[in-house]
């Protein structure tokens, strides 16, 4: 059975300042102050009321279309069936989803759910005595009962909440998930972000998050904006703390810099990359489902399909690629000829000391000392390294949970908005190209999409 019980004070002290910094803006918790919402529009989208929080919420999002579209049954790739579920269906996918994100980040072989000592406030009397050995059920609550229990949790500042919290350990995955589906309207409500969050970070331990993570002092969310850091995106997309994008880690002046150590299931993808600020390695590129988070400058949304063929078991001429860079931990382009030998033997490749030195020779001409990325890989992945890989044109779904402006309607729809992508052997890209399409080439050079909707996505 889970352990219920209140944790000690000092660890939601300590996990306040983790995650907000020592001066926490009360702005910027009250925008993250919500709960998951389907939106009216869309069955499996959920919304997302303001700026912040999209750092949990696209990262929900992304691991609940995974479920969705290839782990659950209900879609029908053929058809748009898999749009058309029910919102009990919903309910169990976010229950279902909110569990494997838990199990995905766990260190050890517990699981911690962060819930409120008295929730939902609106129990009182005998009624909250009788349920105060098993938390209520989603069903059990009419639309009243909810209406009253938002409006009184909405009252509450962070620092009522962050008082009012107990944190119940799963010894199992079947503890959690029977919990959680108990008690997904707990989610749902006003603060269910935040509990979900605070559950994630002590189901993988603040003490081995701030191992992993470059800055232990930085806080999970910008004091001044309000936005996730990447290590908060990281983990959420990945399971790991880690601070950069790059796959595995760095030595940089002494310094160990950890990126991301293996392929994961969601991907990611940057509008900084494009402008030259970052690199996102191949693990992030290459996920293991067709789902990547976008990222601008300010905002995380998801773009995804329902091809499988866009992802899966990383492609040789990929690994060559990342296995090169590893040796090029300068970002030069470019390795010591003396290191050829040892990415031939990570790659498996033949080892044999003539013919090592007879292709150092062919790739080191001049004798300059160094070995280019793109003449290795003309040498050994010819094929792979001249191929622009899906040449047929695919289709794609973008998510936005803040919702886009249609004709007629006053407020924003959170709807998925459909496109064809093709790649073309040039691209003839246009300086006025949409933000999305300059971000999605950073993985498919040449790019284009033609989105069938009037009002094409942005990233913001």
């Amino acid at each position: 059975m889970a352990d219920e019980g209140i944790a000690d004070g000092n660890v939601f002290d300590d996990l306040s300042c983790f995650v907000w910094g020592s001066d926490l803006n009360e702005d910027n918790f009250k925008r993250w102050s919500q709960g998951f919402v389907f939106s009216q529009d869309e069955p499996s989208a959920l919304v997302q009321l303001e700026g912040g929080p999209c750092a949990v919420i696209a990262s929900v999002q992304a691991h609940l279309i995974k479920n969705v579209l290839f782990c659950d049954g209900i879609s029908k790739h053929e058809s748009s069936g898999w749009r058309q579920i029910t919102a009990e269906q919903a309910t169990d996918l976010l229950a279902r989803t909110l569990c494997q994100m838990l199990q995905m980040v766990k260190a050890d072989d517990n699981i911690a759910l962060v819930l409120m000592k008295d929730h939902p406030p609106c129990l009182s009397g005998q009624e909250s005595q009788e349920k105060s050995q098993k938390m209520p059920d989603s069903t059990e609550f009419s639309n009243y009962h909810k209406t009253i229990c938002q409006q009184s949790l909405r009252n509450l500042t962070s620092k009522d909440l962050h008082s009012s919290l107990r944190s119940i350990k799963c010894r199992n995955i079947e503890e959690t998930r029977s919990l959680i589906t108990r008690n997904t309207n707990i989610f749902e409500s006003h603060f269910g972000v935040l509990l979900f969050l605070y559950s994630i970070i002590l189901t993988r331990g603040i003490d081995t998050i701030k191992q992993e993570m470059e800055d232990s002092n930085e806080p999970l969310v910008d004091p001044d904006f309000g936005h996730g850091s990447q290590t908060l995106i990281n983990l959420l997309i990945t399971g790991y703390g880690v601070s950069h994008i790059w796959d595995h880690s760095k030595n940089i002046a002494s310094l160990e810099l950890r990126g991301i150590p293996k392929q994961c299931n969601i991907g990611f993808l940057t509008l900084l990359e494009a402008h030259r600020y970052c690199e996102v390695g191949s693990f992030l590129k290459g996920p293991e489902y067709p789902i990547w988070l976008l990222g601008s400058e300010t905002h995380l949304s998801v773009l995804f399909s329902t091809e499988r063929d866009l992802s899966g078991t990383e492609q040789p001429v990929d690994k060559a690629k990342r296995v090169f860079k590893a040796f090029d931990q300068q970002e030069n382009g470019f390795i010591d000829s003396s290191k050829l030998i040892d990415v031939l033997a990570e790659l498996n490749l033949e080892t044999d000391p003539d013919y090592v030195e007879f292709m150092r020779s062919r790739l080191d001409p001049d004798s300059v000392g160094i070995i280019l990325l793109p003449n290795f890989l003309d040498d050994f992945f010819p094929r792979e390294s001249s191929s622009l890989g899906r040449t047929s044109p695919f289709t794609v779904f973008h998510y936005n949970g803040l919702g886009m402006r249609t004709d007629g309607e006053s407020t924003r729809k959170v709807i998925y908005t459909m496109g064809i992508a093709s790649i073309e052997p040039t691209d003839f890209s246009s300086v006025a190209e949409l933000d999305i399409v300059t971000c999605l080439k950073t993985k498919w050079p040449g790019l284009s999409v033609e989105w069938q909707s009037k009002y094409p996505p942005t990233l913001n």
